[in-house]
This record gives C-alpha cells, sequence and structure tokens, in this order.
C-alpha cells in the first residue's frame, strides 16, 4: 500500500501495538498497512462518565477558544467524530446560543447524540458546505483512511474567515522516536510525523497555528510557564509528540 499522503512507495514495514504499519519512502508519514473499512470508528464510551471526567478540562477548553475568537456566542459549530458529545454538551452548557452541529459513524454514538439538541449527521455528505464558523476536529486525523480528500471535504464547510481547531499524536518525531501514544489505540490508522502533517495541510490549503498544549491536560496546570518551558525543552530535543492548534484556509497564491 502507498503512502496516503503523498502517495510513494513504503520504505519500511514494522510491528505496532495494534497495526502492521509501513513508513512512507518520501514523506516519512506511517500509517496502517490496508486499513479495513471503518477500523478508524470508535464505539460509544459512557457519555456521563466521560462528561465528568473531562468536565473541568473541557471548560479550561471552551474558555480558551472565546478568548482566542474560535468561537463566539452565535457561532456555528460542527464537530467531526463527536463520539459521546462530553465536549459539546460542555460547550451548550457554557454557551447556550451556540448553534451545535455533529458527525458520528458509531451507531450507538449517533443514536445518544440525536438525543441531545444537536444537529446529527451520519456522515459528512449531510452537513451543508460553507456552513459553520467552527469545526472540531479532536484526536481525528489519526482515524481517517484517506486524510487528504476528506480534511478537503471538511474545509468545504467552512464559512469564509473560519477555522478548525485539530489535536493529533505524531507517530515518530523528527528524532526517530516513537514510543509516543498514537500507537495506544486500535482505531488509529495514521501516525504523523510533523513533515507529513505539514505536506496535508499544503496539499489541502490550510495553514496550521500551534497553541499550548496545557489546553488539551485533563489536569489544571499550577505553573503554565514551567509546563510550557519543559514542554518547549523536550521538543526541542526529542521532537514534537502531540500536535494542537488552529487550521485555517491559506491566502490564495501562497505556498
Amino acid at each position: 500500500m502507498n503512502c496516503p499522503i503523498c502517495s510513494a512507495a513504503p520504505a519500511e514495514t514494522f510491528s505496532a501495538r495494534f497495526v502492521t504499519a509501513q513508513k512512507c519512502s518520501g514523506c516519512g508519514h506511517i500509517y496502517a498497512q490496508d486499513p479495513v473499512t471503518m477500523q478508524g470508528v470508535q464505539v460509544l464510551v459512557d457519555p456521563d462518565e466521560m462528561m465528568k471526567e473531562y468536565a473541568a478540562r473541557n471548560k479550561r477548553l471552551i474558555n480558551f477558544w472565546l478568548r482566542s475568537g474560535f468561537i463566539q456566542a452565535n457561532s456555528a459549530v460542527l464537530d467531526f467524530g463527536a463520539g459521546s458529545g462530553h465536549i459539546l454538551r460542555s460547550l451548550k452548557q457554557l454557551v447556550p446560543s451556540i448553534q451545535i452541529s455533529c458527525v458520528e459513524a458509531d451507531d450507538a454514538a449517533f443514536k445518544f447524540l440525536h438525543s441531545q439538541p444537536f444537529t446529527v449527521f451520519d456522515s459528512l455528505e449531510q452537513a451543508p458546505r460553507g456552513s459553520f464558523d467552527a469545526i472540531i476536529l479532536i484526536e481525528l486525523l489519526e482515524h481517517l483512511n484517506d486524510p487528504v480528500p476528506l480534511l478537503l471535504e471538511i474545509k468545504s464547510r467552512l464559512r469564509p474567515g473560519g477555522r478548525m481547531f485539530i489535536t493529533t499524536p505524531c507517530g515518530e518525531t523528527r528524532t526517530g522516536y516513537r514510543r509516543t501514544s498514537a500507537y495506544d489505540t486500535p482505531e488509529h490508522v495514521q501516525f504523523w510525523t510533523e513533515k507529513s502533517f505539514q505536506l496535508l495541510c499544503e496539499k489541502t490549503g490550510l495553514n496550521f497555528r500551534p497553541v499550548p498544549q496545557r489546553v488539551m491536560s485533563p489536569r489544571k496546570t499550577l505553573n503554565r510557564w514551567s509546563y510550557e518551558t519543559l514542554r518547549a525543552m523536550r521538543d526541542s530535543v526529542m521532537g514534537i509528540r502531540y500536535l494542537v492548534g488552529y487550521l485555517q484556509c491559506a491566502p490564495q497564491g501562497s505556498n
């Protein structure tokens, strides 16, 4: 199987925890060998337990989104791969006037989300193009069998000036380090590197702006300066292990 990002042949095949993985000879991207249809779809995890576990983190994350202007009181938001919907439920509690839609392929999760005050689609094709101010792609890109065309389709759902918020683990750092969380989930089929993620952005006409990784921490960071300083030092030596930030349409004519 050739690379889903640059189409080059694999240079290496190795056994990861849950999949046989291949590393691209061109861009260095790592991907599951011959993933089956729906392999990346996760089943529903107890919604109330997830809500309880992530309530404090979600509140900090949503306040960060509000401060950064990613969302506003009347924004139209799409969450692709909403799962148990704990982020969306927190969002509706904190910003009641916000308009929430979501896409979810798992049947049980779809039924649960449909019971909430959200518009729910079981496929992206149902979501109208050019309709959303903000799109949430949290822990999503690593689940996609064919990320380039799908990200282009997701991008087409943005309104002019809209942005996406993404998080995804890296499967290999620029120093060759692979002991990351990317391989800890059986539904992961893409294992990003800094280089392959940048190529994904170029192919889809998107610019990536990283934000502090602490916004995704399940625990409150007491000393933000120390946290970010230590993380930056580690990443400068070992390479980035986790990508967090905004994606927005690149200006026409930019490279």
